[in-house]
């Protein structure tokens, strides 16, 4: 009579099973073995670290998947996220209050430069846990990055910038919430959100790609004369930044203002 398999064969074998389904190009099995053994390690907390940068690598690598990218996004995702979900869970066992916040920021942060995506689950539940009102500005900006939901993340960089000038990274955060306005097609706080960049003069860099991205905003509205006085300013005021030559680039794509 065979004794019944250890956690460590099972694992092995099921690591092979991934591996091999991938090569394979059968996506439904790889994801089902990948899922069978974060199921298996839900009491190992570094196993299933390990394992989870397993699944990144190999649902993420082009050379291996040979995939098309929507294909990788409806059928890899779901499976990492539900690895990095219980690898939340399992490491987060036994914490609470400071100690359990500052797992769930040191986890979003360790990921958060090669994947954002899984950085905004961390960032989750560190917010459900603490509450706006313990989220630090310095959690504001790092979140800004991993972001999951652009409605969300307006609202919660008009809320960091309303914090006041000492916000880190304020002039960047600032340019992507003029982005969240622009791509939401709001006008009158893009227009708000410029005049404030410009009257804070932290610097022509900034300002000139506020006034930039405003005029491209008029131009998508067919707003000509308004295009045309962002794109000059940009020229006249801010001459020397990249810029410059951009505006002069659309600007003279711009149909002639009407006769008087």
């Amino acid at each position: 009579m065979q004794g019944r398999a250890k956690p460590a064969e099972v694992s092995g074998f099921l690591e092979r099973l991934t591996e091999s389904e991938l090569a394979a190009r059968r996506f439904g099995p790889a994801m089902w073995a990948a899922d069978a053994e974060t199921a298996l390690l839900v009491n190992d907390r570094e196993a299933l670290l390990d394992h989870l940068d397993r699944t990144v690598r190999r649902f993420s690598a082009t050379s291996l998947v040979g995939a098309p990218e929507e294909v990788k996004t409806l059928l890899a995702w779901p499976c990492v996220e539900e690895t990095f979900a219980c690898y939340l869970s399992v490491g987060s066992r036994g914490l609470g209050g400071r100690k359990l916040a500052d797992f769930y920021r040191a986890t979003a942060e360790r990921v958060a430069a090669a994947q954002p995506r899984l950085a905004g689950l961390a960032y989750g539940r560190l917010a459900a846990l603490v509450g706006e009102a313990g989220l630090t500005p310095a959690d504001h900006y790092k979140m800004t990055f991993a972001a999951t939901d652009p409605a969300a993340d307006t609202a919660r960089l008009e809320r960091a910038l309303a914090a006041g000038a000492a916000v880190p990274g304020r002039p960047a955060l600032e340019l992507l919430l003029l982005g969240r306005y622009i791509e939401g097609g709001d006008m009158t706080k893009a227009e708000a959100l410029v005049r404030q960049i410009r009257a804070e003069g932290g610097g022509a860099d900034t300002a000139a790609n506020a006034l930039y991205n405003l005029g491209l905003l008029y131009v998508s509205r067919k707003q000509f004369d308004q295009a045309r006085s962002c794109l000059t300013s940009v020229l006249t005021d801010f001459p020397k930044t990249h810029w410059a030559e951009f505006a002069r680039g659309y600007l003279a794509k711009l149909p002639a203002s009407p006769a008087p």
